[in-house]
């Protein structure tokens, strides 16, 4: 039965692992795409007439979200190679604790 649940949560932890690997990628897809967006915002601004000055809040703003995607890729990528460490140690087991030495509920009478 344990045996199971461990290789229940292995498979669990394999399907977590394999769809947190692929985080980094569409972030930085997406991180992208927000510079690509920023660079449109920009070109259209100028193109326009309009002073950069009255976009420079949302400059800030898509700024502020792209190093915060950058951040949570930075993340993810910390927590797949914390899952794998965590696969390999429970593919090799973890040594089973020490049994428990069990005190006598009463002392011992005087004979």
């Amino acid at each position: 039965m344990n045996q199971q649940l461990v290789d229940e949560l292995a498979k669990a932890n394999d399907a977590l692992r394999i769809e947190l690997s692929r985080l980094p990628g569409r972030l930085e897809d997406m991180t992208n795409k927000l510079g690509e967006l920023v660079t449109f915002i920009k070109a259209s601004a100028t193109e326009e007439g309009e002073a950069p000055a009255n976009m420079k809040p949302l400059y800030e703003k898509l700024s502020e979200l792209v190093d915060l995607n950058k951040k949570i890729a930075d993340t993810n990528e910390s927590l797949s190679s914390t899952l794998e460490e965590l696969v390999k140690k429970m593919r090799y087991g973890v040594p089973p604790a020490p049994p428990l030495l069990r005190k006598p509920l009463l002392p011992p009478r005087p004979i």
